[in-house]
C-alpha cells in the first residue's frame, strides 16, 4: 500500500493499482489573529508550527513558498528564513493546529476540515490530489478488496470541509 499526496503525486509512475483518490484543501490552519495569507506568514511576526517534511502537505507548501519567492524575486532560502518556525514539525496531521488552538502558534500547516473542526480560521493555499495505491500481486487479498470497496464509495470523505472524492 502507498498513499501518494502533495505536488509531485501525480507525476510519480508508481507501480500499482489506485483504490482510490480524493482532493482536500489545505492551507494555514489560523487563530482569530493570525496572519490573513500567506505573504502576510512570511513579512508578519507570527509563530508557524509545519508538518514533517516527508508529508504532502509540507511538500505543497514548500511549492507555495518556493512560488511566492518566484513572483518576489526572492531566493526560496530567504523566504523560509522569514517564517518563524518553519523547521518546527510535526508528524500527525491535527498537531499544527492543535498546537494553534493552544495558542503555542498563530498558523499551522493543516487541512480546511482540521480547522472546522477545531473551531479555527482557516487560509486556502490549494487543493492537494491524495491517492491510494496498491502492488498489483495484493489485490487479490480480501483486506486490500475491503479497502478497494471502502473507497469506491468514500461518503466519509465526500463530507468532510473541503474534500472532493474522484473515486467510484
Amino acid at each position: 500500500m502507498a498513499v501518494l499526496a502533495g505536488p509531485e503525486s501525480d507525476e510519480k509512475d508508481e507501480a500499482g493499482v489506485e483504490l482510490g483518490s480524493w482532493s482536500r484543501e489545505w492551507g494555514l490552519v489560523v487563530s482569530a489573529d493570525g496572519p490573513a495569507n500567506l505573504a502576510a506568514l512570511v513579512d508578519g511576526d507570527y509563530r508557524f508550527v509545519s508538518r514533517d517534511d516527508s508529508s504532502g502537505l509540507a511538500r505543497s507548501f514548500d511549492a507555495a513558498l518556493e512560488s511566492l519567492a518566484d513572483e518576489r524575486g526572492e531566493a526560496f532560502d530567504e523566504v523560509v528564513a522569514a517564517v518563524d518556525g518553519y523547521d518546527l514539525t510535526t508528524k500527525a496531521t491535527e498537531s499544527p493546529a492543535r498546537k494553534v488552538a493552544a495558542g503555542a502558534a498563530d498558523a499551522g500547516l493543516g487541512l480546511r476540515a482540521t480547522a472546522e473542526k477545531l473551531g479555527l480560521d482557516f487560509v486556502s493555499l490549494g487543493a492537494e490530489r491524495v491517492r491510494v495505491r496498491a502492488n498489483p500481486d495484493r489485490t487479490a487479498k480480501g483486506s486490500v478488496r475491503r479497502l478497494a470497496t471502502l473507497l469506491e464509495t468514500p461518503t466519509d470523505v465526500a463530507d468532510l470541509p473541503g474534500y472532493t472524492s474522484e473515486s467510484g
